[in-house]
């Protein structure tokens, strides 16, 4: 697969400024890949707006996984969350994101927020 280098800047952002660049530069926010990277490896919060707000799947999956069932902090999820992911949404094991995460935080976030996707 070939990447471009608006693709590889989204890959690679640390900031806000620099997703609206790569998206300004035409990054692919239709790949799976892309959106689904772009989404996980964000370092800031609004980020996740932009990269949501600009047609990026939340939902995109890649490796049998969605960007909910990769992020690593509670803020992250909550806005995930908040922007529309799908917590229902099985991985390739069968696995939905509150079963995937453990910690007490992201339960809590998806036990509070979200009662209406409580199936498990």
């Amino acid at each position: 697969m070939k990447v471009s280098e608006a693709d590889r800047m989204i890959l690679e952002a640390k900031t806000a400024e620099e997703t609206k660049k790569a998206i300004e530069m035409g990054a692919n926010l239709k790949d799976p890949h892309i959106a689904f990277a772009g989404f996980v490896l964000a370092h800031e919060l609004k980020q996740i707006e932009i990269l949501r707000d600009a047609g990026a799947d939340i939902n995109a999956m890649y490796l049998g996984r969605t960007p909910l069932m990769e992020v690593e902090t509670g803020e992250k999820t909550e806005l995930l969350l908040k922007g529309g992911a799908d917590p229902n949404i099985k991985d390739k094991d069968g696995l939905i994101a509150p079963m995937i995460h453990q910690s007490y935080e992201k339960t809590k976030i998806f036990l509070e927020k979200n009662k209406k996707y409580r199936r498990w």
